[in-house]
C-alpha cells in the first residue's frame, strides 16, 4: 500500500522472505537501499521504477526489481495508493 505495507504475497515471495509477509513494511522485509529508493520513487511520482539488486542471504543472488504503481484505490491527488513489487532472478 502507500505505506509500503505488504497486502498480499505469492508463494515465491513467501519462500524467499518468509511466510509472515502480509502486514509488514516491505522496506523491513527487503532491507536493500536501492529497493527502498525504488518504492519511494513510485509512491512520489507514480512512475514505474526498476533497480538491479543483490541479496546476500542465503548465498549471493541477483534480481531485477520492478516497482509498479497500482491505480484505483482511494488517495489524494497525485497519490499512488499502492504498488506491486516484482523480482526477477
Amino acid at each position: 500500500d502507500a505505506n509500503r505495507r505488504v497486502i498480499e504475497a505469492n508463494s515465491a515471495a513467501r519462500e524467499l522472505f518468509g511466510v509472515r509477509l502480509v502486514g509488514r513494511d516491505f522496506s523491513q522485509v527487503l532491507r536493500h537501499p536501492s529497493a527502498v529508493e525504488a518504492m519511494d520513487r513510485v509512491l512520489a511520482s507514480g512512475a514505474v521504477s526498476r533497480e538491479e539488486i543483490t541479496l546476500l542471504s542465503p548465498g549471493e543472488r541477483y534480481f531485477m526489481l520492478a516497482a509498479l504503481p497500482i491505480d484505483g484505490a482511494a488517495g489524494g491527488a497525485g497519490a499512488v495508493p499502492a504498488m506491486a513489487i516484482a523480482l526477477h532472478e
